[in-house]
C-alpha cells in the first residue's frame, strides 16, 4: 500500500511541475490553446484521480516519521564548542533570504530547490542552531531572534524537502514523509522542539503578541517573510515593522466604513488569548500598529463591529509552475468564500447544540457588547519577560538529519 501511495504522490508532483507550454516553446513547436490550457488540466485531472483512489484505499494512514536536526549525544570538540544564544550567527540565513525572498515575502522555492549548495547551506545553518548551551546567559532579544529564525528556517527546509506542493497543509504526514508542524524538529539545548513547540512552548509564553507577525508558516495568509534574518540588535524594530506591514495589507486587515465593521486576519482569532479576551481587547492590543487613518477613524466612531477575514493557505511561492498555480486556485478561492460560509456553519452548530440540550433552554451569553470605541494613542508593548522552558520530550525513534559535509556547501 505504501508503494501505491508514493507512486500516486510521484504522479501528482510530476503534474505540479508541469511547464508544458514552456518546453514546447523552447523546441519552437506550436502550442496553441491545446498545449497551454488542455494538457496541464488533463495531467492534473489524472493526478487528482490517482490521489483520490489512493486516499480511499489508504485513508487515515500517516507515515509518522520524525525528522530531527542535532542530537543530545553529539560530542563537541574544542574546535566547535557550545556557545550562548548571543553568539549564534544568523549571517548564512540572512544571505539565503536575500537571495530567494522578495520584498513581498514570497519565496522562489523552485530556484532554491535546484541549488544543491544553497539547500546544504540552509541545512548547515539549522545544524548550527543546535550547538548552543542553554546554561549560558543570553538576552531576551537574542533568544527571541534565535527561535523566530529557527521557526522560519525549519519551515522553509520542510517545504523544500517536499516541494512541489501547493500548500503547506499538504505536508501533513499522510501523503508526505512527515507532518511539518509536529514531526520536523531540532535539538534546542536540552530538548527537541517542533514548529508547534517553538511557537506554543517557547515564544508565546513570553507574552509578546508581535511574534505572530514574524512566524511565517509558508502560506499567503501568513505575515510577510522578511528577506533579512532577525537579530538581537534589530529585533524590536523588525517586530514593529512587520506588525505595521501586516495591518497595512487589506487581505489581513481593513475597515468597512459603510457597515462600520473591523475585519481582521483569523490569526488573531486562533491566538485570541495572546491579544485579549474580547474583541475590544484585541483591537486595543494591535491599535498602535494600525495605519494612522484607521486609528483616527476608530477613535472618532465608537459604534463598530468585528469580523474575521478568510485565511489563504496557498503556498507563498514567488515563481510557481503552471501546475502549482492551478492547484493553489482552490485555496485562493476558499480564502474569499470562507467569511461568508463560516457564519452559517456557526449557526448550524448552535442549532445542533440547542437540539441536544434535552429541552432545556438557556440564554446565550456573549462576552462582547458588540460595539466599541478606543481612545487615540500610541502605546508600546513590553516584551521583556522571562522564558519558561518546558520539560524535555521523549527522544526515542528519531531520524537524525546529518549535517552537510564541508564540500557540499563550498
Amino acid at each position: 500500500m505504501d508503494n501505491l501511495k508514493y507512486r500516486c504522490v510521484a504522479v501528482y508532483r510530476l503534474t505540479m511541475t508541469a511547464v508544458l507550454p514552456r518546453h514546447i516553446a523552447e523546441r519552437d513547436e506550436p502550442s496553441g490553446v491545446w498545449g497551454t490550457l488542455f494538457l496541464p488540466f488533463a495531467f492534473a485531472s489524472i493526478a487528482m484521480a490517482l490521489l483520490t483512489s489512493c486516499s480511499h484505499a489508504d485513508a487515515g494512514e500517516s507515515s509518522g516519521t520524525v525528522l530531527r536536526f542535532g542530537s543530545p549525544t553529539n560530542v563537541v570538540d574544542a574546535a566547535d564548542p557550545m556557545i550562548g544564544l548571543d553568539e549564534i550567527s544568523h549571517t548564512t540565513f540572512d544571505n539565503l533570504l536575500q537571495r530567494y525572498v522578495d520584498d513581498d515575502g514570497l519565496v522562489c522555492y523552485s530556484q532554491w530547490q535546484v541549488s544543491c549548495c544553497d539547500k546544504s547551506r540552509l541545512q548547515a545553518y539549522i545544524h548550527s542552531l543546535t550547538k548552543f548551551d542553554p546554561s549560558i546567559p543570553s538576552s531576551n532579544e537574542a533568544m527571541m531572534a534565535f527561535y523566530i529564525n529557527a521557526y522560519n528556517a525549519l519551515t522553509i527546509w520542510g517545504v523544500l524537502h517536499e516541494y512541489p506542493v501547493a500548500s503547506i497543509q499538504q505536508i501533513d504526514g499522510k501523503w508526505t514523509q512527515f507532518a511539518i508542524f509536529d514531526d520536523l524538529q531540532f535539538w534546542a539545548g536540552d530538548q527537541y522542539l517542533s514548529l508547534n513547540g517553538i511557537e506554543n512552548d517557547i515564544l508565546r509564553p513570553l507574552g509578546d503578541p508581535r511574534i505572530h507577525f514574524a512566524l511565517v508558516c509558508a502560506a499567503k495568509g501568513c505575515p510577510r517573510l522578511r528577506n533579512r534574518a532577525y537579530t538581537a540588535e534589530q529585533l524590536h524594530f523588525q517586530l514593529e515593522d512587520n506588525a505595521r506591514d501586516f495591518f497595512s495589507d487589506r487581505n489581513r486587515f481593513h475597515i468597512s466604513k459603510l457597515t462600520r465593521t473591523v475585519k481582521m486576519s483569523p490569526i488573531l482569532k486562533w491566538y485570541r488569548d495572546d491579544f485579549g479576551q474580547t474583541d475590544y481587547d484585541v483591537v486595543k492590543t494591535v491599535f498602535p500598529f494600525l495605519p494612522a487613518e484607521d486609528r483616527q477613524w476608530l477613535s472618532c466612531h465608537p459604534g463598530w463591529k468585528f469580523e474575521y477575514l478568510g485565511y489563504n493557505w496557498a503556498l507563498n511561492d514567488q515563481c510557481p509552475t503552471i501546475g502549482i498555480a492551478l492547484a493553489a486556485g482552490p485555496y485562493n478561492m476558499w480564502s474569499k468564500m470562507s467569511p461568508r460560509i463560516e457564519p452559517f456553519k456557526e449557526k448550524l452548530t448552535r442549532s445542533r447544540s440547542r437540539s441536544a440540550s434535552n429541552g432545556c433552554t438557556c440564554a446565550e451569553i456573549s462576552p462582547d457588547s458588540g460595539t466599541y470605541s478606543i481612545p487615540f494613542s500610541n502605546e508600546h508593548l513590553n516584551s521583556d519577560l522571562l522564558l519558561s522552558v518546558p520539560s524535555p520530550e521523549d527522544l526515542s525513534q528519531n531520524l537524525e538529519i546529518p549535517a552537510p559535509v564541508p564540500g557540499e556547501i563550498e
